[in-house]
C-alpha cells in the first residue's frame, strides 16, 4: 500500500513538475492517489461499525478541503520549478511564503478536523487519524523533496 501510494504521489508530482498535463489528467492522478490513501487509512483506523458512517463522511469532508490546500501546493511547486534557473530573491520570498500559508492553512484543517473528531467520535480515533494522516505527508514531503531541483550556491546570497 506504501509503495502505491508512494508511485501515484510521484506520478502527479512528475506531471506537476513537467507541467506538461492538462488539469483532468492532475484530477484522475489525484483521485488514483486519494482511493489509496483512503484504503491505507482504512487499513490503519480501528473503527467499529457503529462509528464508520459518521467517520467516513468527516474523512470525505476533510479531503475535500485538503485536496483543495493540495492544489494550491502543486501550483506552488510548479511557480519554484518553472522559475528555478532564474530565481530571484523576491521570487524564493514569495513562493516561500506561499509555501508557509499553504502549510499554516494545511495544519489549521487538521486542527479542525481533529476537534470535530474529538468531539463527535472519540479523542482515540481523532488520534488515530492524526497519525496516519501525518504518515502520509511526511511520505509524500520526502518524495517531493528528493525529486525537486536544490537552490545551490550558484545563486548570489543577498537580502
Amino acid at each position: 500500500m506504501k509503495k502505491n501510494i508512494l508511485i501515484i504521489f510521484c506520478a502527479v508530482f512528475a506531471l506537476v513538475a513537467k507541467a506538461q498535463t492538462n488539469s483532468e489528467d492532475l484530477k484522475y492522478l489525484q483521485g488514483m492517489f486519494g482511493m489509496e490513501k483512503k484504503q491505507l487509512v482504512s487499513d490503519r483506523m480501528k473503527i467499529s461499525s457503529a462509528d464508520s458512517e459518521k467517520f467516513w463522511k468527516m474523512y470525505e469532508e476533510y479531503e475535500l478541503f485538503r485536496s483543495e490546500i493540495a492544489e494550491r501546493r502543486a501550483e506552488n511547486i510548479l511557480q519554484y520549478i518553472n522559475n528555478f534557473k532564474s530565481l530571484s530573491p523576491e521570487k524564493v520570498d514569495e513562493i516561500l511564503t506561499n509555501t508557509f500559508e499553504i502549510n499554516d492553512e494545511s495544519g489549521k484543517l487538521m486542527q479542525k478536523t481533529y476537534k470535530s473528531m474529538t468531539k463527535e467520535l472519540s479523542p482515540l480515533i481523532a488520534g488515530q487519524f492524526y497519525y496516519v494522516e501525518m504518515y502520509v505527508d511526511a511520505l509524500a514531503r520526502v518524495r517531493m523533496a528528493e525529486m525537486l531541483p536544490h537552490i545551490g550556491p550558484a545563486i548570489p546570497t543577498q537580502k
